[in-house]
């Protein structure tokens, strides 16, 4: 349970005694003001402590020791979620085969970097390195890594190019890849998994992402029993987004108030799966029932002006941009703690944090932001973590159907969420298994 310090205020009687009624008045506010930002900054850290649902780390794990063996990576061609399942399952691999993961150099990636940028606009190239998206010390405690610039530290000067073009590859993609055997085979001293195509002729790969079940949780896609405890454990707490995404996180969840709102995802825009989109109308018709077992509703979606207009009895609805983004937003000052840069970048990973924490989350199907979501409330031990999907979608190849609200589950794993102690006190050795393949 997260600590939280006594403020004790000691009034010395009389000292204020001789002071004009009008100075007390205004000692007075200010001690409430100041007790107020003490209430404040109190209940954040408890917030922000209670977001942390992965077992920290206290030290890296060595990544220099003679003779080891390297796995290289290059960053899926899709966008940040895509990335992560990538970078995600090339951990693993790693894992597996005893290597020292090595993230690549800055490059500029999907949707951060180039193409749509919607909110953000920069006025020059800009990249983006995977240290810049995760936590770096808890990768390193969880795995032994080198970031590039470490890397040629300790195995002396050269391009990423001429690396991947030494390093070891994987034969047969379509026979081998994700086969935990496949990579355990190889002996070379670099193992390269190409995540987008390396402009040397050859077809795209994209060896990470395809491990990973994307239209659910992420979970492993094969080879599923083969996966151990340490693989789990490294998938559940070696991997979480950058301290900054949970920061911004934090405050939006503190001030709606933690698993006392509701959050829905709607995704619309450059987006493949038409099948699975519903017009807000028709998700406030289908779930407004239970969202308004909560006071807020908080709203995740890249056309955020469609709910603009939408009402729901005695529920306010809200998004990340009048949270921390409009002229009179409660929470504009967190903001200006960031480069326009930085903030854009951190945005998606802040808004599925925010998700994380509701008391119930409805999520878009085949969507790998909603997965992430769903998995990240396994972690958190959310009140409800029943797999909710405004239009029921899960599978690649389901067709529309009516919705059917599983309100029997929802109210059991409310009522087991109030009865038991939630807060998360130790972390398990092992991670959360959160493969959903018996719904594919």
């Amino acid at each position: 349970m997260a600590r939280r310090r006594l403020l004790v205020f000691v009034v010395l009687t009389g000292a204020f005694a001789v002071q004009p009624q009008s100075h007390k008045r205004g000692h007075e506010h200010a001690h409430a003001r100041r007790h107020s930002r003490n209430s404040e900054n109190s209940s954040l850290t408890a917030t922000l402590e209670r977001m942390n649902y992965f077992a920290p780390v206290t030290h890296p794990m060595p990544a220099n020791k003679p003779g080891q063996k390297y796995l290289l990576f290059s960053p899926d061609a899709g966008g940040p979620n895509n990335i992560r399942i990538g970078w995600e399952y090339s951990a693993v691999m790693a894992l597996e085969t005893a290597r020292v993961f090595v993230l690549p150099p800055a490059e500029s990636l999907y949707l951060l970097d180039n193409g749509p940028m919607h909110n953000y606009s920069p006025k020059k190239r800009t990249k983006t390195a995977v240290e810049d998206l995760i936590d770096l010390q808890q990768l390193k405690g969880n795995l032994p890594t080198l970031t590039w610039n470490e890397f040629q530290d300790v195995e002396g000067p050269i391009t990423w190019r001429e690396l991947v073009q030494q390093a070891k590859k994987i034969d047969n993609p379509e026979q081998n890849e994700c086969k935990l055997s496949s990579y355990q085979s190889v002996e070379a001293k670099f193992l390269y998994m190409q995540g987008r195509p390396d402009n040397d002729g050859k077809p795209e790969r994209r060896e990470g992402f395809d491990c990973g079940e994307w239209w659910l949780r992420g979970g492993p896609k094969i080879d599923r029993e083969k996966y151990s405890g340490r693989d789990w454990s490294l998938l559940t707490h070696g991997f979480v987004w950058h301290p900054d995404a949970f920061k911004i996180a934090a405050a939006a969840v503190n001030y709606l108030g933690l698993f006392n709102f509701n959050a829905l995802h709607a995704r619309y825009n450059d987006f493949q799966e038409h099948q699975t989109q519903s017009s807000p109308r028709n998700i406030v018709k289908n779930w407004g029932r239970l969202f308004q077992e909560a006071p807020t509703l908080y709203i995740a979606s890249d056309e955020p002006e469609r709910f603009r207009q939408l009402k729901l009895d005695g529920v306010k609805l809200t998004t990340f941009d009048e949270l921390f983004n409009a002229p009179n937003a409660p929470l504009k000052s967190t903001k200006r703690e960031f480069s326009a840069e930085r903030w854009f970048k951190m945005t998606g990973p802040a808004e599925e944090l925010i998700c994380t924490y509701a008391k119930a989350f409805v999520g878009t199907g085949r969507s790998i932001f909603t997965g992430h979501i769903q998995r990240m409330r396994l972690h958190a031990q959310a009140p409800v973590t029943e797999f909710l999907l405004h239009n029921g979608l899960h599978a690649p190849n389901e067709r529309p159907q009516p919705v059917s609200i599983p309100w029997d589950t929802i109210a059991a794993q409310l009522d087991s969420w109030k009865s038991k102690d939630h807060i998360i006190r130790e972390h398990p050795k092992d991670g959360d298994m959160f493969s959903l393949s018996s719904l594919s």
